[in-house]
């Protein structure tokens, strides 16, 4: 996907108390596809990418914001960016102790398959679009997919197929800051049982907070269930250290 997607979330007037960036990830939106893509797209090179935007951009006191596969890269970018972050707000994603997890972290639907292939034709193309949001974005989800880098998935599937993958579920436990999980109530592609049987301290409000008529894309179907969530979330965190 693509950092245009958030344009919505970032110009509503509810946002406007929030220092918020969006960037594209590597070989997505209008960043140029990698030379080197088996050095740049892999976990370690996002973690220190995010890294270098965070210092410099001078930025602390953060919240960030994950969805999905940016879920995870956001999980794991908390080992080096603990002293900035105040809170982690996963989108669409769910937390694996090991990948073992992902069996029952997944539903085990058909298009899973197109999720990682490289050259997508448009009927591939219009089926995720389907399953990650409802009819309404189906045009600029599709608009998105076709300027990523083929290239990515290809190399970035490996993450979830290394044995040396983080425990990501343990990585949120000794985060000290809060944490909120948002998960669309029609998500098709991840287990709801799953998420809401997860076991992580310092969940706002001591469980995941489910979005009513949002699909995979949450925060399209539903932005004004979506905005006044991470608001409110935001705004506990101010109040709670302050106090």
């Amino acid at each position: 996907m693509n950092a245009a997607l958030f344009e919505r979330v970032m110009q509503d007037p509810a946002m406007a108390d929030f220092h918020a960036v969006a960037f594209d990830l590597p070989g997505h939106g209008e960043n140029i596809h990698s030379k080197n893509p088996e050095e740049d797209y892999t976990l370690g090179a996002l973690e220190i990418l995010l890294s270098n935007i965070v210092a410099a951009l001078n930025l602390s006191h953060l919240t960030i914001i994950g969805h999905s596969m940016g879920g995870h890269v956001a999980i794991h970018v908390l080992r080096a960016l603990r002293a900035e972050t105040e809170g982690i707000i996963l989108v669409g994603t769910p937390p694996l102790s090991s990948l073992k997890d992902a069996a029952l972290a997944f539903l085990p639907i058909p298009e899973m398959q197109l999720v990682y292939l490289p050259y997508p034709d448009s009927s591939q193309r219009l089926q995720l679009a389907k399953v990650f949001g409802n009819d309404k974005h189906l045009e600029e989800i599709q608009a998105a997919m076709i300027k990523s880098d083929p290239a990515f998935r290809k190399v970035f599937v490996n993450v979830f197929s290394s044995d040396n993958f983080p425990d990501e579920v343990g990585i949120l436990n000794s985060f000290p800051g809060n944490i909120m999980i948002f998960h669309g109530a029609e998500d098709k592609m991840i287990n709801l049982d799953y998420i809401q049987n997860l076991k992580i301290k310092n969940l706002f409000n001591g469980t995941a907070t489910i979005c009513p008529n949002g699909n995979h894309l949450s925060f399209l179907d539903n932005p004004h269930f979506f905005i006044n969530s991470i608001r409110n979330f935001m705004l506990a965190e101010s109040l709670e250290l302050s106090s």
